[in-house]
């Protein structure tokens, strides 16, 4: 089978969470030829995104993201394809735009009575507080991803640590800024595969953050920074021990959010447990997917059995199922429609 795996070209070479796309293409790649496929690498900016019209394959593997206000630039990858019908791995447009946008998927949470925490949003510093938020808050930009602007001084205790950050960050990416109620809790990353047409939860993994005095979060540096960084040997991705019953209930609220938040193949939810309260974070639609033992996918899929070609050959397979079901068909979006679609 003729495979394309696609990702973006990074623009920043000293930025490892811009390399770590490409790298992961590159593993991909070479796992997809080792089951006989007919592979191709493509790594595609921002001006090329055109070309992928013109594109003759069985599927695309899409590794494509694009961060801040280039998200839309990940959105429109997907245009293309749906409308030149060609198969592809991971979510729609519309998918991906409810991944990409956080003040867009906190409403879709809203709308559908997903738990999460309370939140708000400032465009400019001169937004009022929200009396209804109760402090600590976590503050951070809502088109980043990959820890992107998240530090130790995200979490903040009271209105004016508050205004001073999102003051910074304001001036920092120019975009919305989300406040939420910080969960001090447990820290799960939950993967949701497919199994026959549905909705399959592979065994949660879980953030295990050493003692000390700073706050349980995955800031940039935890995630991707030198470790000469303090921060990044703090914490550490291993299987969670869950009873039965909080089993079962994130196992219904990943159902849930795959089907009305845009999951397709693989989505990861970040979740945070307060005592047995259940608290959805984040849904990424479209996230990182490598053999890296520190990658929640990884630590779950292995609690399955599912070494990584394994995991590649599975989410192949559903994205295959799905096209030939004709379940992946939705209508693009255009630039008028993606403005509303993410206001409304």
């Amino acid at each position: 089978m003729k495979i394309i795996v696609l990702y973006n070209l990074p623009e920043n070479l000293n930025d490892e969470s811009d390399v770590d796309t490409q790298t992961s293409a590159h593993e991909i790649s070479e796992i997809l030829k080792s089951l006989n496929h007919q592979v191709n690498l493509l790594g595609i900016d921002k001006k090329s995104i055109n070309y992928l019209k013109k594109l003759k394959t069985d599927l695309v593997f899409n590794l494509t993201e694009w961060s801040g206000k280039d998200y839309i630039y990940s959105v429109e990858v997907l245009n293309i394809l749906q409308t030149a019908k060609i198969p592809f791995t991971g979510s729609d447009a519309k998918g991906i735009l409810v991944s990409d946008n956080k003040i867009l998927m906190k409403r879709k949470m809203d709308e559908y009575k997903i738990p999460t925490a309370k939140w708000t949003v400032f465009n400019k510093s001169s937004d009022e507080t929200d009396p209804g938020l109760n402090f600590p808050l976590i503050v951070k930009p809502a088109y980043e991803h990959c820890g992107i602007g998240i530090t130790q001084e995200s979490v903040v205790r009271n209105v004016n640590e508050l205004k001073k950050q999102v003051n910074s960050l304001l001036e920092m990416f120019n975009e919305p800024i989300i406040a939420e109620e910080f969960i001090d809790g447990r820290e799960l990353h939950i993967t949701i595969l497919e199994k026959d047409g549905h909705p399959w939860m592979l065994p949660p993994a879980e953030v295990f953050y050493q003692p000390g005095n700073y706050w349980k979060i995955l800031t940039y540096k935890a995630k991707w920074s030198d470790k000469s960084w303090w921060e990044y040997d703090l914490s550490e991705m291993g299987e969670a021990k869950l009873q039965q019953k909080t089993l079962n209930q994130l196992e219904k609220i990943s159902v849930v959010c795959y089907e009305k938040l845009g999951g397709k193949d693989y989505p990861r939810l970040d979740i945070r447990l307060r005592g047995e309260e259940v608290y959805v974070l984040e849904i990424n639609n479209n996230p990182g997917i490598d053999s890296d033992s520190q990658c929640g996918i990884t630590v779950s899929s292995k609690l399955v059995n599912f070494e990584f070609p394994t995991l590649v050959n599975h989410v192949v397979k559903t994205a295959l199922t799905r096209f030939n079901n004709k379940r992946w068909e939705t209508p693009k979006i255009g630039s008028e429609e993606l403005l509303l679609y993410a206001l409304r």
